[in-house]
């Protein structure tokens, strides 16, 4: 693994400090949590059709609290590698766009790729559930999609934290911090990494790194946590594997990997609380 600290990169450690990966059974809730943005991600074979089902579309998740729908244009760059020598070709993609009233959650569509985003702020997953519920069971038959290619949870956290020492001393607030034998690293600026295989869920990665900020009392940090699947699921009634059950499953392994992650200090920074809910 590389981590970057500064203009320097070093091959570094990772410290999960404590019971590494054991399992949180009493999951932590907070006040006022760090994260951001929560992406889900389905990819299906290419179907060019969809952009005509557009008016079905709209009409379709209106009824479910998307009413506000808009069409954009996505622009790519794409490569072409023929005798021996590279092309490039810029390719206008249409793209649908169905939000909520309140402009926080919204379902991205393309010809092969559809999005689920919630901004913050995030209150808990099974708000996201029944809009899982919604592209699976309604969306993808309207369009006939039968099989996506793959999947992907993504959690967007930003960490803003006091500054008490200069720099920062990172180990008393994460677990998974750059090191070289052992010791922290308190570089002002770094960015770490790592990534792994899950059996039944795929591939996980977490990337930590400072952020620049104008405020000079906080350090601030990106922490994102995903996790991306490639294998085919054919989306049928009877499918045990539903798309759903993988994306709770891929929650609940993302919270629980958060909450190793860090200290009880930084915990305290965002109010944990007990609360009855399914985050």
């Amino acid at each position: 693994m590389i981590c970057k600290c500064g203009k320097i990169s070093i091959r570094v450690t990772i410290n999960i400090k404590g019971d590494n990966f054991k399992i949180v059974k009493d999951k932590q809730y907070y006040k006022e949590p760090p994260l951001k943005e929560v992406i889900c991600r389905i990819d299906f074979p290419t179907n060019q059709n969809i952009h005509s089902h557009k008016d079905d579309l709209a009409q379709l998740l209106s009824k479910h609290d998307f009413p506000i729908f808009k069409e954009q244009t996505e622009r790519q760059l794409k490569f072409k590698f023929e005798n021996n020598e590279t092309s490039h070709i810029f390719t206008d993609t249409p793209v649908l766009l169905f939000s909520r009233r309140d402009e926080k959650t919204f379902i991205r569509l393309t010809e092969s790729t559809v999005y689920l985003y919630r901004l913050t702020p995030y209150e808990k997953w099974c708000d996201l559930e029944p809009h899982l519920n919604l592209i699976e069971q309604e969306l993808f038959k309207s369009v006939d999609i039968k099989d996506i290619t793959s999947r992907g949870l993504q959690y967007v956290n930003v960490i803003e934290i006091e500054n008490t020492a200069n720099p920062t001393k990172i180990d008393e607030y994460f677990k998974f911090y750059p090191s070289i034998n052992g010791k922290a690293l308190n570089s002002r600026s770094f960015t770490i990494g790592n990534e792994e295989y899950i059996e039944g869920l795929g591939s996980l990665s977490q990337n930590l790194r400072s952020e620049k900020t104008s405020k000079e009392e906080l350090s601030e940090y990106l922490f994102e946590l995903r996790i991306l699947n490639n294998e085919t699921l054919t989306l049928e009634s009877n499918n045990k594997k539903s798309m759903k059950s993988w994306f709770d499953s891929a929650h609940n392994e993302i919270v629980n990997r958060f909450e190793i992650s860090i200290t009880d200090k930084l915990r305290k920074i965002w109010g944990p609380y007990n609360a009855k809910v399914n985050k």
